[in-house]
């Protein structure tokens, strides 16, 4: 992939990015790097890897400009639809591993240590260094992309309820029980 986007940028003539494979933490610490990012975009909960996440949230704080933008996604730690799921489907023991951090990921295959954080966790992170400007949850009543039943429901007229049923509940507190939640923060 480092080598695609790499590609990628040489292709159309950029010349102001640079393509790597790092740890967040080990690149904060690169003192080139320091307030010279005006915007970072972590999709799909790469940070619930992270176990200390106050130290990835002081290196995001290193990295950033004052007045730049993180556009942040999280996998929900209380996903209250993934419980009752996987006792309908007989996954007793994939029924809590969420909250009982014993989560590893998505795949059937591969287990990917991982932690997926509520609210409090992340605003624990954050607290004195960012502020939350937006939060979207997904998947809060519609059934996730992971999902067979999810993927069959797709094909079908009731996808479009069950999306607005989730706009609905994103005026809500209830938008930090999806699958996962998007946030944009920036530097206090």
């Amino acid at each position: 992939m480092v080598e695609l986007a790499a590609a990628n940028l040489n292709r159309f003539g950029i010349k102001n990015v640079t393509v790597s494979v790092d740890s967040l933490l080990s690149f904060s610490r690169k003192k080139a790097c320091h307030k010279s990012f005006d915007m970072i975009y972590c999709y799909f909960g790469a940070l619930n890897t992270e176990p200390n996440l106050k130290a990835a949230s002081n290196a995001l704080h290193q990295l950033i400009t004052p007045s730049g933008r993180l556009v942040l996604t999280f996998v929900n730690k209380w996903y209250l639809m993934e419980i009752p799921m996987n006792v309908i489907t007989g996954r007793l023991s994939h029924a809590a591993s969420r909250i009982c951090n014993r989560w590893t990921g998505y795949s059937p295959t591969k287990e990917l240590r991982s932690f997926p954080r509520s609210v409090k966790d992340i605003m624990d992170a954050i607290q004195g260094k960012f502020h939350i400007k937006f939060v979207k949850g997904y998947s809060i009543v519609h059934l996730p992309w992971y999902s067979y039943i999810g993927n069959r429901l797709a094909r079908t007229k009731l996808d479009g309820f069950f999306w607005k049923i989730d706009d609905l509940l994103n005026l809500s507190p209830l938008k930090y029980f999806g699958e996962y939640c998007l946030y944009v923060m920036q530097p206090r």
